[in-house]
């Protein structure tokens, strides 16, 4: 019997093998769930979405820096019914993708040669249906994250800096010192402190909220950075093949 026995160490390298096993079927699985999916809605109607969205960051970011010469103003936007026309059009599987889809709307073009090269973008991906479909899979694992405030972020990188980081420090320090206070009268010491922690909560809390959108904007700016890397290596947007 004892020639029958069987190490742990087996067990475990089986179990490891068929869980990265399962994770590798699965991985292949919604590769091609996703796939499938993108083929089945191209060329289709787009739905009306179920909630509206401000996809406005873009055009608002590009109106304050860069004053675009030619803009829709809010009155001819709502009597055109752009809105609208834009939720037809919006078969964009990203954020930014969004974004810039409202910018060009707001933002007509007159150059012949922007124009020509927008055209000669869609005659190519309509040409390369297996390089297209390349494009959207990348896209589509980049996702939508909405109030990512990438366009705020990357226009006004200023703006993100901490104000005054020395606060920092003294809020830190004063509990402390204000600690000291109690071996002269508890009473106005443990007010003190009392005050000078629900001060450092506040802060916490009112710093935390902005870092964590901050942080949201730079994890979506990581995705954009991996999705254009991807798209990159697939060469389909070269400047010759669309030249």
């Amino acid at each position: 019997m004892k020639g029958q026995h069987i190490e742990p160490t087996v067990f475990i390298t089986a179990f490891a093998v068929f869980a990265l096993a399962a994770i590798i079927i699965s991985y292949f699985q919604a590769e091609r769930k996703l796939r499938e999916s993108i083929e089945a809605r191209f060329g289709q109607p787009v739905s009306p979405p179920e909630f509206e969205e401000d996809h406005s960051g873009l055009w608002l970011a590009r109106r304050k820096h860069e004053k675009p010469a030619h803009t829709i103003d809010d009155i001819t936007w709502n009597d055109l019914d752009m809105d609208r026309i834009f939720d037809m059009l919006n078969a964009c599987q990203t954020s930014v993708g969004e974004e810039y889809l409202y910018a060009m709307l707001r933002e007509p073009v007159f150059d012949r040669d922007e124009l020509l090269l927008r055209e000669a973008l869609l005659e190519l991906l309509g040409k390369a249906p297996e390089q297209r479909l390349e494009l959207q899979v990348y896209l589509a694992k980049m996702s939508k994250a909405s109030g990512n405030g990438l366009s705020a972020f990357c226009y006004d990188i200023s703006a993100n800096k901490i104000k005054r980081p020395w606060r920092f420090n003294v809020l830190a320090v004063l509990p402390l010192l204000f600690a000291a206070v109690l071996f002269f009268h508890v009473g106005a010491g443990a007010a003190l402190v009392a005050v000078a922690t629900v001060g450092n909560g506040l802060v916490y809390y009112r710093m935390k909220r902005k870092l964590d959108l901050q942080m949201a904007s730079v994890r979506y700016f990581c995705s954009l950075l991996w999705c254009a890397e991807k798209i990159c290596k697939t060469h389909v947007l070269d400047s010759h093949a669309v030249g």
